[in-house]
């Protein structure tokens, strides 16, 4: 087969993978259509508002609006019984809104962190915050007044790197280069990945966590139950890991700002959060999961990492590093700790570097031709 042939078949996959992604979400609008309703704005961004909430309140409004017009003793008595079944029913709604969020967190603690300080500090990203977008200052752009919001982001974002990046001092620095390399001899290769069957990919899929995906429409609770496409699904999984290539539509991710701190005012106070199409997590389970299994299989990776390592944590490096420095206080020496906190660290830093110090080679032109199609995701952002 010519080397044509081979790109043109692999352009036909990536052209078969969009048409997927996009038909589902046409059946999706005509069997569960997006339903579009206007909550008033004293009710935005409360999580815990439904429609028991709202028929009350309007039951309030219009006992109000009665013992205004009327000033009778009875019609205010109305409203004041009225008033109290709305406040009673706002505690019982957010109450048993974060139980729930508690309960369903109990195993996951980022999430749980994140409820607890929901419940501490109130809800966020009501209808205040979104109208400050309008006064956020974005520091280094110079005539961004016609742009809208999201253009003044996505080129604060890119521009701000190359502004860390000239704004570090390297004079009087002295680089060296020593280091401690860890070579693992392995007998093993991984010249290619393994396909996946149906059973391996209902396994991933169904293990998802409840992630809302992309602006698309087309959430992990969506895609477990749309497994009837379960056969295709793998497929275009299977083509991607024999050929090395990622369908371009599941390279477009979605960039969310999310504030730093409470009422931020600034461009620089908000994180930018990348949120992938959730097919794309599949593929990227795929690979990891192959990966990780091979390392694992021919122990190639050092004792000291517990960074993406399953039954490792924080923990685990915190008492690694512990230990050593009991060994050096018995030996009757100090221990002097620094601790480093990069701004921007992956995107200014030097990425060769990284990949010096963390090189696992492997084989085969499916798995170099994968790793330079997944990492272009970085340059495919999506308006938030």
């Amino acid at each position: 087969m010519w080397y044509s042939d081979v790109i043109r078949m692999a352009a036909d996959r990536r052209d078969e993978a969009h048409s997927r992604a996009i038909n589902s979400v046409n059946v999706l609008d005509i069997l569960a259509p997006k339903k579009k309703f206007k909550i008033p704005k004293v009710w935005e961004g409360k999580k815990w508002f439904s429609d028991e909430i709202r028929i009350a309140a309007d039951r309030r409004d219009i006992a109000y609006s009665r013992a205004l017009r009327t000033g009778l003793d009875q019609d205010w008595k109305y409203y004041r019984n009225e008033r109290n079944i709305v406040v009673k029913l706002i505690r019982s709604k957010k109450k048993e809104y974060f139980e729930n969020a508690i309960d369903l967190n109990k195993g996951e603690p980022t999430k749980m962190w994140k409820t607890l300080k929901e419940v501490i500090n109130g809800e966020q990203g009501g209808a205040e915050d979104r109208e400050c977008y309008d006064s956020i200052d974005f520091e280094i752009l110079d005539d961004v007044k016609d742009c809208d919001t999201t253009d003044k982001f996505n080129e604060y974002y890119v521009k701000s790197i190359g502004n860390i990046v000239k704004s570090i001092d390297s004079k009087g620095l002295v680089v060296t280069d020593s280091k401690t390399n860890f070579v693992f001899e392995c007998k093993e290769t991984m010249d290619s990945f393994e396909p996946i069957t149906v059973g391996d990919l209902e396994r991933i899929v169904n293990g998802l966590p409840q992630k809302k995906g992309t602006e698309e429409g087309i959430s992990s609770s969506i895609l477990k139950m749309a497994l009837v496409i379960k056969d295709e699904f793998a497929e275009v999984i299977n083509d991607s890991l024999r050929t090395g290539i990622c369908p371009d539509s599941w390279k477009t991710s979605t960039i969310v700002p999310i504030p730093k701190v409470k009422n931020p005012k600034k461009a620089s106070e908000y994180r930018p959060i990348n949120m992938l199409p959730i097919y794309k997590k599949v593929l990227e389970l795929v690979v990891k999961n192959q990966l990780e299994a091979f390392l694992e299989k021919n122990n190639i990776l050092t004792e000291h990492q517990s960074g993406f390592r399953k039954h490792h944590s924080c923990e685990t490096a915190i008492q690694d590093i512990i230990e050593d420095w009991k060994m050096i206080i018995e030996e009757g020496k100090m221990v002097g700790v620094i601790f480093l906190d990069f701004k921007r660290a992956f995107e200014t830093g030097r990425k060769k570097i990284y990949a010096d110090d963390t090189t696992v080679y492997v084989e085969g032109e499916s798995c170099e031709e994968l790793e330079c199609n997944m990492n272009e995701v970085f340059g495919a952002v999506e308006e938030w």
